[in-house]
């Protein structure tokens, strides 16, 4: 009879757990519209989240008219709304991810200098394809086609089958053989 009443006690506390877990799930349905909606209530208790930060900043720069962007560095939108929160992240915690927002957030206000501050500095945070697509870009924009190549032939080491990359390399050949495309 102990064994039975040993599977009943662990059968109603698995019970009273998965309940409760469901009823929390379904209450946290309604704090959800979309992506941002939900960022900023979950902001409202956790203040100091630079991945919550980083996100916010993340989804207003997205939510913009869809406009390619000089580089194509990013889609252009709601950067000076987005701002505070990437600064709050990358001041909280530094990252690839917000490091690069920032960079996304000066080049739309044509600060080229910063832009290129933070695109390099993302590079030193951590590996990800977008920042060397992002980086390979402006160089390709902003600097020479010597450097976009020296740049770009590198990250292919590292993403040898990125498309955008190798578009890059290509455009930067291009320049320097003077094919016009």
């Amino acid at each position: 009879m102990g064994v039975q009443k040993y599977r009943l006690l662990t059968m109603l506390i698995a019970i009273i757990i998965l309940a409760s877990l469901s009823t929390r799930t379904f209450i946290r349905t309604f704090n959800w519209r979309d992506s941002l909606t939900l960022y900023m209530h979950d902001l409202k208790t956790q203040q100091n989240n630079f991945f919550l930060q980083n996100s916010i900043g993340a989804e207003l720069i997205i939510l913009g008219k869809y406009e390619e962007a000089k580089a194509e560095l990013i889609i252009l939108g709601k950067y000076e709304e987005a701002k505070p929160y990437v600064e709050a992240s990358v001041k909280a915690f530094p990252y690839f991810g917000n490091v690069n927002n920032m960079a996304a957030i000066y080049l739309s206000q044509g600060n080229i200098d910063k832009t290129r501050e933070y695109l390099q500095k993302a590079l030193t945070l951590g590996d990800n394809y977008l920042v060397y697509q992002n980086y390979s870009n402006f160089l390709l924009t902003y600097d020479t086609p010597e450097k976009t190549k020296e740049f770009t032939k590198e990250a292919l080491i590292k993403y040898p089958q990125n498309p955008k990359l190798r578009q890059n390399l290509t455009k930067a050949e291009d320049m320097l053989s003077g094919v016009k495309k």
